[in-house]
C-alpha cells in the first residue's frame, strides 16, 4: 500500500506540472496569433513584446519565441517584469491575471501609441483588446479598443474561435451595474438613518450624564 502511494504522488505532481505548462504554452500561442491578426504600422527591426507576470513558465515560454518564431519576417524581442510598466517602443503587452487590477492604469500610459494589450481572464470588457478566457478555452476581443490604439485587424479573430465584444454587451454591463447600485441605495439609506438615530441617542445619553 505504501509502495503504491509513493508511485502515485510523483505521477500526480507530474500531471499537474504538464497541465500547467500546456496552459502557459496555449496563452503564448494565442498571443502570437493575435499579433498576426493585426496590421502593424512600420516598426523597428524587432517586434517588441513585454510580459508582466510572476509565472516562471509563462516567462520561459515567451522568451523561447526569441529563438523559435518571427512575426511577419521580424525577430521577436521579449522583455519581462513582475511589476506594471509600459516600456518604450513596445508593440504588444501581455498581462497575467494576477495583475488585472493594474490594467486601467497601464492603459492610461498607452496614450495613442499603437500598442496591443493581451489580457487573461479579465472581466472588464470595456478595457479589453484581446482577452484569453482559460475557463472556456477561448478568447474575446474588442475591435473598437484595438482601433482606438491606431491598429487595424487584417484577419478575422472569429476564424480562430474568438467572440467579439459588442456594444450591446457593454451596454448590458453598464445597465446591470446601475441597477445594482439602485438596489443597494435603499439599504444604504437605511444604514445612514440607523446611524443618525444612534448618534442622536448617544448625544442624549451624554447630555443626561452631564
Amino acid at each position: 500500500m505504501l509502495y503504491k502511494r509513493v508511485l502515485v504522488l510523483p505521477f500526480v505532481v507530474l500531471t499537474c506540472f504538464l497541465s500547467f505548462s500546456q496552459g502557459s504554452q496555449s496563452s503564448i500561442d494565442q498571443t502570437l496569433n493575435f499579433a498576426k491578426l493585426v496590421e502593424w504600422p512600420s516598426y523597428q527591426e524587432a517586434f517588441k513584446v513585454h510580459v508582466i507576470t510572476r509565472n516562471s513558465d509563462i516567462k520561459l515560454a515567451f522568451q523561447s519565441l526569441e529563438k523559435t518564431d518571427k512575426l511577419k519576417g521580424k525577430a521577436i524581442d521579449v522583455s519581462t517584469t513582475t511589476y506594471a510598466v509600459v516600456p518604450k517602443n513596445v508593440n504588444l503587452i501581455f498581462i497575467s491575471k494576477q495583475y488585472n487590477a493594474a490594467i486601467p492604469a497601464i492603459l492610461g500610459r498607452f496614450g495613442d501609441k499603437p500598442i496591443l494589450l493581451v489580457t487573461e481572464a479579465y472581466g472588464e470588457q470595456q478595457n479589453v483588446m484581446f482577452n484569453i478566457v482559460p475557463s472556456a478555452d477561448s478568447f474575446e476581443y474588442n475591435p473598437a479598443n484595438i482601433s482606438l490604439q491606431g491598429l487595424k485587424l487584417s484577419g478575422d479573430p472569429k476564424s480562430l474561435g474568438g467572440r467579439e465584444i459588442s456594444l450591446i454587451d457593454l451596454y448590458q454591463k453598464v445597465r446591470d451595474s446601475i441597477r445594482s447600485v439602485q438596489l443597494e441605495a435603499p439599504s444604504q439609506e437605511q444604514m445612514v438613518d440607523s446611524l443618525n438615530i444612534n448618534m442622536a441617542v448617544a448625544r442624549r445619553l451624554i447630555r443626561f450624564q452631564l
